[in-house]
């Protein structure tokens, strides 16, 4: 489905991805981790079109789409959630996700649906009950991070980018928030790619996993195999993330 071939990135002359290459097949749910400042985010930004490869390719369902806008990214079936939750504060929470279903609407699938009545469904979906009223700035952290899911669903996206969607929540939200995105994987049938620096609720959930250390991929396999790699605990000594997932 996605296939990120010899991708380099450079500010400047600061390196932050070194010849990534990165394969995720339709129906995977993959998780890509390593420390701050590895470069998962800038993953996410090239993939999503924010960023312009500085070298390499990059392909989604067959074609290239390295030099498309995220706009066009977007109607191609990408999606994403973002690690600082970017509503727009002025719209009502209905409204931010109706907004996401109306930018969608290249989909057939959603052209049948009035916008506001789909936009409520995935509000629903994400176990986020409002009244029409409500605004961003009256939700929880965890509650936000439910909106940016909602809004990003609402795209009828083929692959979602999840950045962080644990980031600041308490362990209850913790399982609400990862519960959703198992549903979303087995109910939607929608490929996920997860940064994430909570370990154990990631190495729980996702296929396989992607290890990144300086903008570099270190390892990858199942859980198991790269949690027992020791290039893998030797990026993440010194990591408070290292001893919760022990």
């Amino acid at each position: 489905m996605l296939e990120v071939s010899a991708v380099d990135k450079f500010f400047g002359g600061f390196q932050a991805l070194k010849q990534i290459n990165l394969q995720v097949t339709e129906g995977e749910f993959r998780g890509l981790i390593g420390p701050n400042g590895s470069g998962k985010t800038t993953i996410f930004n090239v993939i999503s079109g924010v960023y312009k490869p500085s070298a390499g390719k990059i392909k989604f369902l067959g074609k290239d789409i390295t030099e498309h806008t995220p706009d066009k990214i977007c109607h191609a079936g990408i999606t994403r959630s973002f690690q600082i939750p970017r509503p727009f504060k002025e719209m009502t929470v209905v409204e931010n996700v109706t907004l996401g279903a109306l930018f969608g609407k290249g989909n057939a699938a959603s052209a049948k649906e009035d916008p506001s009545s789909e936009a409520r469904r995935w509000l629903e979906f994400v176990g986020l009950r409002v009244d029409e009223n409500t605004m961003p700035g009256e939700l929880t952290a965890g509650n936000l991070r439910r909106l940016e899911l909602a809004r990003a669903l609402a795209t009828h996206p083929r692959l979602l980018l999840a950045d962080e969607v644990l980031s600041g929540l308490n362990q209850e939200e913790i399982t609400q928030a990862s519960m959703v995105l198992k549903k979303i994987r087995e109910e939607l049938k929608i490929t996920i790619i997860w940064v994430e620096h909570i370990m154990r609720a990631l190495m729980n959930l996702v296929d396989r996993v992607t290890v990144l250390d300086y903008g570099q991929i270190i390892a990858e396999g199942t859980p198991e195999e790269v949690s027992r790699n020791p290039k893998v605990i030797e990026a993440y000594l010194g990591e408070e993330e290292t001893s919760s997932h022990a």
